[in-house]
């Protein structure tokens, strides 16, 4: 009973549902890589678009459930002789061990994806893991049942032997990456299966997972803070214009910045649901404060005698501010720019509660399991991220205020 590159079905993208597909693409992803496989590879694998999944399951969790349950007639199938009742409970026993043994020399085995689920996941009321326990004791119960019809001294004993097979090192995620060596597992012989914090087997193995996490998580942050600025430049330019206006903008962007984000994200949810929307939108509010008081502080540092000199060389008001005021208060803009794009990097990760989270939903699957390399590796890249995005916002800020550089030099 162990998960190969075989399935119940044949993976034939154009001629299934979108459904079949995601749960074949979630058979074949899960037994391969573990349950902490993102969204973005599973609907890539299944050719079926987030708004789609997410409109059949409500949840990523479900999927891997529901095609865990799919299954259980085909492994059910895979221990059975093709003629169980001419055989006797002694022989279908040994064919379940004939059955291991031929599983065990296949270069795709991965193992028991039901208890290789078991371990992974700590969580017992995970959808997932409530799935593969009933296997589990269905198995175990099934095996005990033969053995004792079978006549073996100690049918506990036997039961548990023919489980073990399926038996994973218990600090090897995830397992089910674990493959079959002679009808055992293997022993853990790489960074992976002793689940060490730093391993390059991981970055080797997941890349894909990596890049399309590390995509999206750049995605969210460009779009919320691109949105952000959009946003925050026209309430700068008018608490500049009307003082009356400078009190209610600042305290609102304020207000906003005082929300928790789980609050935050529960508050939007009745407007945007279960998407990357949501994420978007608790970033946008996020950077408001930032991006606002600091545009703000650039525009009410511009001279008085600068704006002067220029109404007297017949700048209008739209003018003034495009020529003169916004260029003079770049540096404080780009400060709060850099603050916020950085404060949203950060922020990314909090949307793995709602499955839109980039490096987050690594983090937090590998917390869930303990998976140390997937921690460890998510977190750097976030923090690289953020660093190189704020490195960058310097660079161009360098570059775009030459009267700045000429001023220090």
């Amino acid at each position: 009973m162990t998960a190969s590159r075989g399935g119940p079905t044949g993976f034939h993208p154009s001629q299934a549902s979108p459904r079949d597909r995601l749960l074949d693409a979630a058979a074949q992803l899960f037994s391969r890589d573990g349950v902490s496989i993102g969204v973005e590879a599973l609907c890539r694998t299944a050719g079926v678009s987030k708004r789609s999944m997410y409109q059949l399951f409500d949840r990523k969790d479900e999927m891997p459930a529901a095609s865990l349950e799919r299954r259980i007639p085909w492994y059910e199938a895979q221990l059975a002789p093709a003629d169980p009742d001419s055989v006797t409970p002694r022989e279908r026993i040994l064919y379940v061990f004939e059955q291991v043994e031929k599983a065990s020399v296949d270069p795709g085995c991965f193992g028991c994806p039901y208890l290789a689920v078991l371990v992974e996941l700590k969580d017992s009321e995970h959808p997932v893991s409530e799935v593969a326990r009933a296997v589990k004791e269905a198995l175990e119960e099934a095996f005990r049942t033969q053995t004792d019809l079978g006549g073996a001294r100690d049918p506990e004993l036997l039961a548990r032997r023919l489980m073990l097979p399926r038996k994973v090192h218990h600090n090897a995620p995830p397992p089910s990456r674990a493959r079959c060596n002679g009808g055992v597992t293997a022993p853990p012989d790489d960074c992976l299966a002793r689940n060490e914090w730093v391993c390059g087997a991981y970055l080797s193995t997941r890349r894909e997972v990596l890049l399309d996490a590390v995509g999206q998580h750049l995605q969210l942050t460009a779009s919320a803070v691109l949105i952000g600025l959009a946003l925050a430049l026209p309430l700068a330019v008018l608490a500049r214009r009307w003082a009356l206006a400078a009190g209610p903008v600042l305290a609102v962007t304020t207000v906003l910045y005082t929300i928790p984000s789980l609050a935050m994200f529960s508050l939007l949810l009745p407007l945007y649901g279960l998407s990357a929307t949501l994420v978007v939108a608790g970033l946008v509010l996020y950077s408001l404060t930032v991006l606002v008081r600091n545009i703000l502080a650039g525009l009410r540092a511009v001279p008085r005698e600068t704006r002067q000199a220029a109404r007297g060389l017949g700048y209008g008001p739209i003018r003034l501010l495009l020529t003169v005021e916004l260029p003079l208060a770049l540096p404080a803009a780009m400060a709060g720019l850099r603050i916020a794009t950085v404060s949203a990097v950060s922020l990314v990760t909090v949307g793995a509660i709602v499955g839109f989270g980039g490096l987050g939903n690594l983090i937090y699957a590998g917390m869930n399991t303990y998976f140390k390399a997937q921690v460890l590796t998510a977190s750097v890249l976030c923090v690289l991220i953020a660093v190189a995005a704020d490195l960058l916002l310097l660079g161009v800020q360098w570059l775009i205020t030459p009267w700045a550089r000429a001023a220090r030099a």
